[in-house]
This record gives C-alpha cells, structure tokens and sequence, in this order.
C-alpha cells in the first residue's frame, strides 16, 4: 500500500508580501527606536527608577503605533497589488520618508522642544527662511547626503527582506509573530495611558508629547461621562523633574503683610468695543475708578487659549505639554501657596476644556460646574454662589475668586430680560450665516447678552460695595477671547477662525491698589496678568521672564511679537500685521486678515515667537 506523503501548499504571493511587510514593520520600528534616543537625550532625565520605566513603555508604544499605522498602506497596497516590485519599492520609500521625517523632527525638537508641522517647515526651509534661520551650502549638502543615504538603505533592506520571505521558510519568519510583538508593543501601552489619564498617574502621561504625531488613548471623559471618576489624588505622583522647564527656576513668593482679595472677572466672547454705558453700565461705571487698558489682546482666539494665557502668562502652544503633567500654573501655586481661599464659579463644567487638570490642577475639590438648564441660568447660579461664598467666608483670611459667565459666547437671553438693542433675533441659526447676511440682528442679541452679563456683575459690584471692599481688593474684568460678526467682509463670524481684533482684542479693567485709575493706551496681552498679580500683590521676586513671556500691565512696550493661540494653529501678531502659522504653512497677512505682500523681514519677529514657544518646554538637565 502506497502512502501519499503531504505536501504544504506553497503560500500565495499576498501572504508572501504580507510576511514580508510585517518583517519591514518591525526592522523599522529598531530604526525608529534608533531615532528615538535623540528625543530622550533632549528631554533629560526621566525622573528615577519609575520615570525611566514608564518612558520606556511610552516610547516603546508610541513608536510601534506609529510605525503600524503609518506603513498600513503598504500592506493595502501589498494585499491588492500582489506584485513584488512596485510593493518592495513602495515600502522602502514610506519607510524612508518616515526615518526623514523622524531624523528632521528630532533637530527641530532637540533645538526648540517642539515637533515638526507643515508651518514649522516653512519657517525652516521655505519662504523667508533666509530671513530667519542661515543654512550653509555645506548644510544642504550634507542634507542631501543623509537623505540618500536613507533611501538606499530602506531600499536595500526592503529587497533583502523580500529575498529572505520568499526563500527561506523557517517557522521564526512568520508575519503573525511579528504583527503579536506589534500588538504587545501598542496594546498595554494605550490602555495604561488611558487608565493614567483617568488616575491623574502623571510618571506616565508626562511624556505623551514626547514624539511627533503621537495620540495616545485618553480615557477620563468618557469614564467621568459614565460616573466612574477615578480618585486621582491616590495615583497621583509628586515626582521631581529635571526635565521640565516650566518655569525656569523656582519661582520665589513671600506672602506681603497686607494681601488683597483678588477678584478675576471674565467674560466669555466679549470683544473690546462691547464695553459701553448703554451696553455694560455697572461695569462702565465700575471702569471710571480703574485702569483701562484700551488695546488689549487675548491670548488666543477661544476659550482654551484665552483663559491659559490669562492664568499662565504663556502662549496656549503649551497647552498640552502642561495638560500631560497635569501642571497648574505660577500663578495659582501662589495663591495657594500664600494662604488665599480660591473659589471658582464657572457656568460650563470646568472639565471642558480641561481646566481642572490645568489651571487648577492644584485647587482642592474645586466647583466643577453651575446649576440650570440653560446657560444663562447657570451664570445666574455662578453669581448666587460667589455672592454666598463672600458673605460666609472667613474675612480674616484672603480670596481668589474666579467668575466665568458664559452667556454672550452662546448668544444667551433670559426670556423675560428686556431687550435693549433691537432689532434682535428670536434664535440664532449657525446654518443661515454667511458672506451677505445682514450682521445687525445677530450683533443686536449678542449686546443684549453682555448687558444680562453686565446686571450679574452689577449685584457682585454692589456686593462689594456693601462690605466696603471696593478700594482694597484688587479687582479684574476681561474677556477670554472676542466674537466677530463678518466686519471685515471675509464670512467670519464667531471666533476660533483668525486673530484679527474683533476675534481677540478684549476690553481689560484694573482697579487695584496701587494702579491709578485712567486710560491706558499702550499695547497689553493677558501673558501680562500673572506677572502683575504676581509681583504687585503676591510678593513674588522672581523675574517674570522665568515663568511668562508677559510684562507687568503698566509696562509700555515689549511686546512686539504676541503669539496667539487656537486649537490647532498659532499666529504671531505685530503691528500692521500677522503671521499665521499653520499645519499648512505659513503665511503673511494684513490686520483684516488678507494675504499681502510684506516687504519687510519677519526675521526677528519669527526669532522671538520660537524663543516663546519653546522656553518652557522640555530641555536636559543643566539647560537654560
């Protein structure tokens, strides 16, 4: 009886290319991994035995994840293509670009602590660069070299890697063990991030901006969406950090003998020419016994970037470096650190955008959000609380109180408030704005906003007066960013689209001991507002350059770069002009925000956005 022997079906070439990608996946990542070491040398220490363990695992997850996802095109190419040649060469060309992209972004981060963009690149190597940074021929030169130096050897190991798969069949080259150490890599490490995220477990998220394009799993809304808050102050590690550069050294307060109660007012969209008597007459006449600044800027064109500019005195690029660690800002650890009772009252939950993990992170159990169904129930409930907490709070001890009103960004009117300015839309349909919509009724509801605004901060005001606190607190009113309603004839309307004034520029009011009341007409920000605080009243002597790009408020000039921030991009505001920086590029544009022609070089204007972009980022040990 004859026996068949069997036979293992020689593998198709789909499963030959996909062994063969997997093979490339991981000889990248060890190149990667190569890479890498340039940011961890940059960055410093990693703050002892734990830092250096959960840095390891950050990097590790990281790199794995962006090497899977940014080579999963050519495994979709592989698996329709089935062809070696254009499959091989097209990885060893992806590969390439992203070793490149890693080698570039590792200099621009080991240089200025931030990661490479489209704008970025431009400042670099396109427009005016020539203006603001000088590459020697011998520079580009040795560019060049490296980056065919890159593509040979990709390409070399893309063909010696299909060689291997496709003639030696030995049970250690499969893919799927390859694609299983992948998996060990990004798995444990996203799910320990979002578990660190929701625990406040700062030795592990403190590095999540270590590496470019990196967007690690984040769980803590969605666990406190569900109830299930985790209790942070359990996880939560103070572990020293040689690293970080915020602020530059430690910043030096001794409590004065008199401390004021400090009152921050804020008001949410309210633009600088929506300070008037018949729109804000309690704070109009609040104004003619203070400091008016009348040409202020936010720090950023929405909420996130105007209230982190306003408490850390810093431009809103470094929002998520401080969101990572959890950081709170000089200003606050101040105000703790000397004794003062904090209350805060804002209408939206304070968890969105995240300021409990940022601007407070170091406030105990602060007041996370209003009661009311509407927006402009919650800021009547903000102004009932604050008025409580100031009639039963201790007077022997100091305040810093924090009133956010909501209501003017949401278009927000009780329904049985008197409309002043008329006529005024009934609602507001997003949908229905464009380039020829008339403005008028839609600006008529938004004045009507501000001035309900305007009679809740009349009760504080008169608060205050009754308890005889008018002329020794010190007391501020603002707003976090400006509203536009298509002025300069573009389609914009709201805010979070440009910088120009009517989307940043915000009234700003000082009466404190100290300031002589009047107009000020000199160019001030909300980077200046920590300094000021800081140093009139905190009894703080460190310079103010070690903790904000600000100046004190009475300080004139200084400031002819203002980097304002958004969500995603930046824009570097001098007189005449801007220059926004995007993911796109970067481009010059007029104070109505139309491209134009400069002919003047943005060199030193660039050179001092970048220095304030990168001053408090990361640096190693010893750095200044």
């Amino acid at each position: 009886m004859t026996k068949t022997l069997a036979v293992n079906p020689e593998p198709r070439p789909h499963r030959y290319l996909a062994r063969w990608w997997a093979w490339l996946a991981l000889v990248t990542l060890v190149e990667t991994a190569l890479i890498a070491l340039r940011y961890v040398a940059a960055a410093g220490p990693a703050g002892g035995g734990l830092g250096s363990w959960m840095r390891a695992l950050t990097v590790a997850g990281q790199l794995a994840t962006l090497v899977t996802v940014l080579l999963l095109p050519v495994l979709a190419v592989a698996l329709l293509v089935r062809r070696p040649r254009p499959v091989v060469a097209f990885g060893a060309l992806c590969s390439a670009l992203l070793l490149l992209f890693l080698l570039v972004d590792s200099q621009v981060y080991k240089l200025y602590r931030f990661h490479l963009n489209a704008g970025v690149l431009e400042i670099l190597v396109g427009g005016a660069a020539t203006q603001t940074f000088v590459f020697s021929l011998e520079m580009w030169l040795q560019a060049i070299g490296v980056v065919l130096a890159v593509l040979v050897t990709q390409a070399g190991i893309a063909v010696v890697l299909w060689r291997r798969v496709r003639t030696v069949h030995h049970p250690h080259l499969r893919g799927r063990l390859v694609v299983a150490a992948l998996a060990g890599l990004i798995v444990p490490y996203h799910l320990a991030h979002a578990w660190a995220d929701a625990a406040g477990f700062t030795p592990l998220t403190r590095d999540a901006s270590l590496l470019p394009l990196a967007y690690p799993l984040r769980a803590r809304g969605a666990l406190d969406g569900l109830g299930l808050e985790m209790r942070r102050k359990e996880w939560r590690l103070d572990l020293a950090d040689p690293a970080d550069a915020y602020p530059l050294e430690p910043v030096s307060c001794a409590a004065p003998a008199a401390r004021p109660d400090i009152l921050l007012i804020v008001i949410d969209a309210w633009r600088f020419d929506a300070l008037r008597p018949d729109v804000t007459p309690n704070i109009w006449k609040f104004g003619q016994d203070a400091a008016r600044f009348t040409d202020h800027f936010s720090g950023g064109n929405a909420t996130r970037a105007g209230i982190f500019s306003l408490f850390y005195g810093i431009p809103a690029t470094y929002w998520h470096h401080m969101l990572q660690q959890h950081r709170g800002p000089e200003l606050v650890s101040a105000l703790v650190d000397g004794g003062y009772e904090i209350g805060i009252f804002r209408g939206p939950s304070l968890k969105s955008p995240e300021f409990h993990d940022t601007v407070f992170a170091r406030v105990a159990s602060p007041r996370l959000e209003s009661d009311g169904d509407t927006t402009a129930a919650r800021d009547e409930d903000l102004t009932s609380d604050f008025r409580e907490f100031l009639a039963k709070r201790d007077p022997s001890r100091p305040y810093f109180a924090f009133l956010f009103y909501d209501a003017p960004h949401a278009f927000a009117i009780p329904e049985d408030f008197p409309l002043a300015f008329q006529p005024s839309l009934e609602h507001v349909n997003y949908l229905e704005l464009g380039p020829g919509s008339d403005p008028l009724p839609l600006f008529n509801r938004y004045l009507n906003s501000v001035r309900f605004v305007d009679s809740l901060v009349g009760k504080v005001f008169a608060d205050l007066e009754t308890a005889g606190k008018m002329d020794t607190s010190v007391i501020l009113v603002t707003g976090d960013h400006g509203q536009e309603f298509n002025e300069n004839g573009l389609g914009y309307w709201g805010h979070n689209s440009n910088f120009t004034r009517f989307q940043t520029g915000v009234p700003l009011l000082v009466r404190a001991p100290g300031i002589e009341p009047g107009t000020y007409d000199h160019r001030t920000s909300h980077f200046d507002v920590a300094p000021t605080l800081m140093t009139r009243y905190l009894g703080c002597t460190t310079p103010a350059d070690r903790y904000s790009v600000g100046h004190d408020l009475l300080e004139t000039g200084g400031r002819d770069a203002l980097v304002m921030g958004s969500y995603q991009d930046f824009a570097v505001m001098e007189r005449g002009r801007f220059i926004a920086v995007r993911k796109t590029g970067v481009e010059v544009l007029d104070p109505t925000w139309r491209p134009m022609q400069s002919e003047e070089s943005w060199a030193e204007v660039m050179a001092q956005a970048v220095e304030q972009n990168s001053r408090f980022r990361t640096r190693a040990a010893g750095g200044g």
